[in-house]
C-alpha cells in the first residue's frame, strides 16, 4: 500500500511538471502566470503543507484517475460540476490563467470567474465565484471511489449547511489508518441541498458512469460566492476547520430560508 500511494502522488507530480516545463505554443506564458486559452486543456497541481493536493485540468474534465483532491494520497473528490442560470458551465468555454498557488478561469457568457486554490495547512479546496450580475448556481459533487449507492454514506444537515460524505470503504480504511473519514461541502451564501441521485450524469458534454452523483447545492451568486470542500477526520473537525476557513475570508452566515431556482436536472 505504501509503494502505491508514493507511486500516486509522485506520478501526479510529474505529469504536472512535464506540461509545466514545455509550455504549449498557443498559451502565454511570464513569470508567475500561464494563460491557456478556450478550447485548451493542461493538467495542473496545487499542493499545502497539510499533505493535501488537488490535480486536475484547466480547461475540462478530469482524466486521469489520479486526478481530483487527495489528502495523504487517500482520493476524496474525483471533480465537480458547475450549473448556472440553469445550464452547465462547461470550462472549454473559459480562458484559464494558472498561477502557482490558484487557477482563475474567466468565463465570457454568463460573466463570471471561478478561482480555485488549495488552502495552506488545512486540507480545504476553495472555489471563488465572481460574477457582476445575480445567478442561481448549483454544485455537484462527484464523490470519488463512490460507483455504488449503498457505498455511499451521505448526511445534509441544515443547521450546520453542510453536507457530509463518505464512503463504507473509506471508513474501514481510516479506522485501520491515519487518513480522514469525511469530505464535507459548504457554501456561502448559504445553500439549499436537492438530493437528486444517479449513477450516472451528464459531464461536459460526456455520460460519466459508474458514478453515484449525490445530489447539487444550490445558492445565489450577486456578486461574490464560496464553495469549500473540506477534509476531516469527523463533524467536530469539520466544524472547527469550517471555523478557521470562515475567519480566513472575514464570512459570517445569515440564516436564510429561500429557494433557489432555475436549477439544472441531471
Amino acid at each position: 500500500m505504501k509503494q502505491y500511494q508514493v507511486t500516486r502522488s509522485a506520478i501526479a507530480l510529474l505529469l504536472t511538471g512535464l506540461w509545466l516545463g514545455s509550455t504549449p505554443a498557443h498559451t502565454q506564458d511570464t513569470d508567475n502566470e500561464v494563460i491557456i486559452p478556450q478550447a485548451q486543456s493542461r493538467s495542473y497541481m496545487l499542493t499545502n503543507s497539510g499533505a493535501a493536493f488537488f490535480f486536475a485540468e484547466t480547461g475540462g474534465t478530469n482524466t486521469s484517475v489520479m486526478q481530483g483532491l487527495s489528502v495523504k494520497t487517500e482520493e476524496y473528490l474525483e471533480d465537480y460540476i458547475l450549473d448556472v442560470d440553469g445550464a452547465l458551465l462547461s470550462r472549454e468555454d473559459a480562458e484559464a490563467h494558472l498561477f502557482p498557488t490558484k487557477l482563475i478561469r474567466k468565463y465570457a457568457k454568463p460573466k463570471l470567474d471561478e478561482e480555485i486554490c488549495l488552502l495552506d495547512s488545512i486540507p480545504v479546496l476553495t472555489i471563488k465565484l465572481t460574477a457582476s450580475e445575480k445567478h442561481p448556481i448549483a454544485f455537484t459533487p462527484i464523490i470519488a471511489r463512490s460507483e455504488d449507492k449503498d457505498e455511499l454514506r451521505q448526511v445534509w444537515s441544515e443547521e450546520d449547511n453542510i453536507l457530509y460524505l463518505s464512503t463504507q470503504a473509506r471508513m474501514q480504511k481510516a479506522s485501520q489508518s491515519e487518513i480522514p473519514k469525511l469530505t464535507a461541502i459548504c457554501t456561502y451564501p448559504i445553500s439549499d441541498y436537492h438530493e437528486q441521485t444517479a449513477k450516472s450524469t451528464t459531464f461536459h458534454g460526456k455520460v460519466k458512469q459508474n458514478v453515484f452523483v449525490p445530489g447539487k447545492l444550490q445558492f445565489q451568486i450577486d456578486g461574490t460566492a464560496y464553495v469549500f470542500i473540506i477534509i476531516g477526520e469527523n463533524k467536530a473537525d469539520i466544524l472547527q476547520k469550517r471555523k478557521e476557513v470562515l475567519r480566513r475570508f472575514n464570512i459570517y452566515f445569515e440564516n436564510s430560508s429561500k429557494k433557489v431556482e432555475g436549477v439544472r436536472q441531471t
